[in-house]
Parts: structure tokens; C-alpha cells; sequence
């Protein structure tokens, strides 16, 4: 996020966690919101949001399971690391596919996890076709290098 173009884009960050790329994106003035499930990922966000300097950033806790038509349509939806819990697939798409404006894309990194596919394939039933590039965190010993995808998700 420290170099996508974000000029006019209303962005998402689901499951955000400690928030970093809503950091970066709020350091470069974007239209930023993050969210999460988990009730003291607001704390963390501001909290890391006051340590670096940065002002704070727009977050409301997200429940994938219900609908909640009160954050609105993004250009960008972003996330990390999203796909360790086996019934979520079905209700990260849906959510996904509710808030993302048409033309806009998602972008997710995420490490080899196998239910990845899942996700995939629920998106697809939803029109979203999937690009995905493979990644390896350089490290000191290339063969624990770890490894996964970007997956990059557009809404025609």
C-alpha cells in the first residue's frame, strides 16, 4: 500500500488487526477505514496510530456473518491473512461482494492456507474472477522462506 495509487479511492481494510496498511494509507491521506471482529483491534489501530505519528484512523467493528449496509461502497477493499476459520468463506465473499463499489477491485495476501481455495471459488460463484501471484518473504534461509499469494479480486 506504500505504493498503490489511491488517488479519488474510498478504501476498506478488513480484518485489520494492528492495522497496518490503514497506517501506511492514512500516512498518505487516503480515504481509509479499517475494520475487525475483535473489539480491541480498535485499540491497537489507535494506539499504533499514536506511536508513529499518524493521525487517527476511521474504524468500526465488522461482523462478516450479518448484513450491515452501515459502512458503505468501496473502490478498494484490502486484507490479510484472512482465511484460517472454515466457515468463513462463504460470509467473507458475501460481505465483500456487498461493499465493493462495480470496477472496484480487493487485493488479499495471503499465506498457504488451505482453505483458500474455498474462498476462490465462492468468489467466482459471485463473478469475481481471481488473479493470483505467488510470493516467498526473502529470509536468511530461502528454503523456510515463507510463502503465499496476492490475490487480486475485481467486481465488473
Amino acid at each position: 500500500m506504500s505504493t498503490y495509487t489511491i488517488d479519488g479511492l474510498k478504501i476498506l481494510e478488513v480484518g485489520c488487526g494492528l492495522g497496518l496498511p490503514s497506517l501506511v494509507l492514512q500516512k498518505r491521506k487516503a480515504h481509509i477505514t479499517a475494520t475487525d471482529f475483535h473489539p480491541s483491534a480498535s485499540s491497537f489501530l489507535q494506539e499504533n496510530a499514536i506511536s508513529n505519528k499518524i493521525d487517527q484512523v476511521p474504524f468500526q467493528i465488522v461482523d462478516w456473518t450479518k448484513e450491515d449496509n452501515t459502512i458503505g461502497q468501496f473502490d478498494l477493499i484490502i486484507g490479510s491473512d484472512l482465511f484460517y476459520e472454515v466457515n468463513s468463506s462463504n460470509y467473507l465473499a458475501t460481505f465483500l461482494d456487498q461493499h465493493l463499489n462495480p470496477g472496484g477491485k480487493i487485493i488479499l495476501v495471503n499465506p498457504q492456507r488451505s482453505l483458500t481455495i474455498n474462498f476462490i471459488l465462492v468468489m467466482n460463484d459471485l463473478g469475481l474472477s481471481v488473479e493470483e501471484i505467488p510470493f516467498a518473504f526473502p529470509t536468511p534461509d530461502a528454503h523456510t522462506a515463507p510463502t503465499g499469494r496476492v490475490l487480486f479480486f475485481e467486481k465488473k
